[in-house]
């Protein structure tokens, strides 16, 4: 008599984790004038789109309001027929101006909320806008997934300088898309790292500094 082996079919459970693409301007970093700096800066948001990001922050805090409009509405028109969407870095009244598809805001106490920029683009008879949140500390996280943003940024980009320090002076953020299952952890595994040396021992290979001494990153 033989017995036939049982076969046994594995289920396997898969996650699908979204990975938001987000792109900040710096027009600083293109040659030439002021005007040149721009051209690039609406070049390089069409090849942003190309390439698949899903979100672009305008983030020219030091063009005035005229010219960062028009210069808001040169990326949409380079953006059309994408699915890439343009946020305006602190200014509601220029996105709401150009028809932007969303603002970025601070952390920074007294800022406009999400419902409240939400209210302000449904008065004006616009789409739902995107609205996202860039925070420097742990806290301001947790502030800021209370008002439901569509993202929150979180570290220091192009030389943030805090209290005075410059924190860092590397180009960079970490995205959380709202609802978002890394956020948990994450917060984890940095808690880990600092709690079992990792991150001091980094620190004294690569920067020799005492992380400990910088409030921002403590």
């Amino acid at each position: 008599m033989s017995h036939a082996r049982p076969l046994h079919r594995w289920a396997v459970a898969t996650t699908l984790i979204v990975v938001l693409r987000y792109a900040i301007t710096h027009r600083a970093l293109f040659p030439g004038d002021d005007q040149q700096q721009q051209a690039a800066l609406v070049r390089q948001a069409s090849r942003w789109a190309a390439d698949g990001i899903d979100i672009v922050q305008l983030r020219e805090k030091a063009l005035p309001a005229a010219t960062l409009a028009t210069l808001a509405r040169n990326i949409l028109q380079t953006l059309q027929g994408t699915p890439t969407r343009l946020v305006i870095n602190s200014r509601p009244d220029i996105g709401i101006a150009t028809a932007a598809h969303g603002v970025h805001l601070t952390a920074a106490p007294g800022e406009l909320t999400p419902t409240q920029i939400c209210h302000l683009y449904a008065s004006a008879h616009l789409p739902p806008p995107i609205v996202t949140i860039s925070c420097h500390t742990l806290a301001e996280v947790e502030q800021a997934r209370t008002q439901q943003p569509d993202a929150i940024l979180f570290a220091p980009v192009f030389e943030k300088s805090i209290a005075g320090q410059i924190v860092t002076h590397e180009q960079y953020g970490a995205v959380f898309q709202k609802g978002s299952p890394l956020v948990q952890p994450f917060d984890q595994a940095i808690a880990k790292l600092w709690k079992n040396g990792t991150v001091a021992k980094l620190q004294q290979k690569w920067f020799a500094i005492n992380f400990a001494r910088v409030p921002v990153l403590k």
